[in-house]
C-alpha cells in the first residue's frame, strides 16, 4: 500500500506508521470500529544472495518451534516450515534477492508483542531477528578432513539425493536424520550464509527490489 508493490521494505517507524494509517483508512470505508488488535503478522526481510543455493542448503534443517520438516515448493524457489501459530518461509523474490518471511499468529504473537498497542518497528525487527536466528548457525564442530557429509554437500545436486539414499541403507531413521542435517549445515557453510552477520542487533539497511513489469497495482484509501 505504501510503495504500490511489495519488493521495497518498510525501513523505519515512519514507514510503518504511514502504512498502518493507510490500511486503517481503507478498512474504515467498509467497517466502523473504535479499537483493534493484531492476530497475525508476517515479518519480512530481504537478503542479497543466490536464493536457490540458500533454499537448497536448508532442506534438511529444522526450525525450532515447528514440529515438521521443511517443505520445498515451486521446484527450488521456496522452502517453508509450517506450524499452526508459527511459520518460516524462504523464497526467491528476485534473481539475486532472497525473502525471509516469519509468520506469527495467536498466542505466539501475543508472547512477542502487545497485540493491542501500536506496532514498534525496532521491536518487530528484534522479534524477527530472535526467531530467525534460532535456525542452526553455520559453524561446524571440528570434523575429519574428508567427512562424508561435506563430501556429499560438495557433489552436484543431481547426485546428492542418490548419495544420501545409498548412505541410509541399513542405518536407523535417527542416524539418517542426523546425517541429512549435517549435509545441510555443510551446504550452508559452503554458500557462505551466516544469519548472525546478516541480522546484526542494529537494524541494517534494507535490500529492495523492483517489481516485475506490469505487476504494480495502485492501492489507495
Amino acid at each position: 500500500m505504501l510503495w504500490e508493490h511489495n519488493g521495497r521494505l518498510l525501513a523505519n517507524q515512519a514507514d510503518l506508521d504511514e502504512s498502518v494509517a493507510r490500511f486503517r483508512a481503507v478498512l474504515l470505508n467498509y467497517v466502523k470500529f473504535d479499537s483493534w488488535q493484531w492476530v497475525l503478522t508476517d515479518l519480512v526481510w530481504q537478503f542479497q544472495t543466490r536464493p536457490t543455493d540458500v533454499i537448497l542448503a536448508h532442506q534438511w534443517v529444522r526450525f525450532p518451534g515447528v514440529r515438521n520438516w521443511p517443505t520445498m515448493h515451486k521446484g527450488v524457489k521456496q522452502i517453508s516450515w509450517s506450524g499452526s501459530r508459527l511459520g518460516l518461509k524462504f523464497y526467491c523474490k528476485a534473481e539475486s534477492v532472497l525473502r525471509v518471511e516469519l509468520r506469527i499468529a495467536g498466542e505466539q504473537l501475543r508472547k512477542r508483542i502487545n497485540a493491542t498497542a501500536s506496532l514498534d518497528f525496532a521491536q518487530l525487527y528484534q522479534v524477527f531477528r530472535a526467531d530467525v536466528l534460532k535456525l542452526p548457525p553455520v559453524q561446524l564442530p571440528e570434523t575429519k578432513k574428508h567427512s562424508m557429509a561435506e563430501i556429499i554437500a560438495g557433489l552436484p545436486l543431481v547426485l546428492q539425493h542418490d548419495a544420501i539414499l545409498t548412505y541410509q541403507q541399513g542405518r536407523t531413521v535417527r542416524a539418517v536424520s542426523g546425517f541429512k542435517h549435517d549435509v545441510s549445515i555443510a551446504r550452508i557453510k559452503k554458500v557462505g550464509w551466516n544469519l548472525h552477520q546478516l541480522l546484526p542487533a542494529a537494524i541494517p539497511p534494507p535490500v529492495n527490489c523492483e517489481p516485475r513489469r506490469g505487476s504494480v497495482r495502485k492501492i489507495s484509501p
